[in-house]
């Protein structure tokens, strides 16, 4: 009876170790490439703590929208906490425009007519514009890729305390030049 208790417990612990291998190894590095359709594989946990604060949740993939929803903070409803997600712009079923770039033009003149605080955003990618009233950035990769990144605090978006702050812009900056460096080509 204790051989086979030792033998149970044994096996426990290799399908323990064998899980905790495979949900690694789905999390992307610094090395990997943006997987395509695969929001997740943009940043992962620790990036998003490093840039917003933490404690940051396991990024909740949705794969028609091509989103991955990171919660961030002990409280997410209360600042500092908030929402972080990223979101696959081009290509996506969603998205019916032919190039990425132009899926990028189409984001900027919704957010035009919307009369949101937009800013062009040098050096990420091939374009970058920051949109301060929603938290959100939207990068044009390469020929072939964009992507959104959007930081929602309980606050955001349309109201003034709501707009989000240089820091947490520059959070995104960061990130998102981490992601045109490894996105799909």
């Amino acid at each position: 009876m204790n051989t086979a208790l030792r033998r149970l417990g044994a096996l426990f612990l290799l399908l323990s170790l064998l899980n905790t291998g495979v949900a690694m190894a789905g999390a992307p590095s610094k090395d990997k490439r943006v997987q395509r359709d695969k929001a997740c594989t943009m940043v992962t946990e620790r990036q998003v703590e490093k840039a917003l604060g933490g404690p940051v949740a396991e990024g909740v993939e949705n794969a028609v929208v091509l989103t991955c929803t990171y919660v961030v903070g002990d409280d997410p409803t209360q600042r500092p906490g908030g929402e972080f997600a990223t979101t696959q712009l081009f290509p996506s079923i969603l998205n019916t425009t032919g190039t990425a770039k132009k899926a990028v033009q189409d984001a900027h003149a919704i957010d035009l007519l919307a009369e949101d605080d937009l800013r062009e955003v040098e050096d990420v990618g091939r374009r970058a514009f920051f949109n301060a009233t929603r938290g959100r950035l939207v990068v044009l990769a390469n020929k072939k890729y964009a992507f959104v990144l959007n930081w929602t605090t309980p606050a955001v978006p349309n109201t003034p305390e709501g707009r989000i702050s240089k820091k947490h812009e520059k959070a995104l900056i960061r990130l998102a030049k981490a992601v045109v460096k490894r996105a799909p080509k």
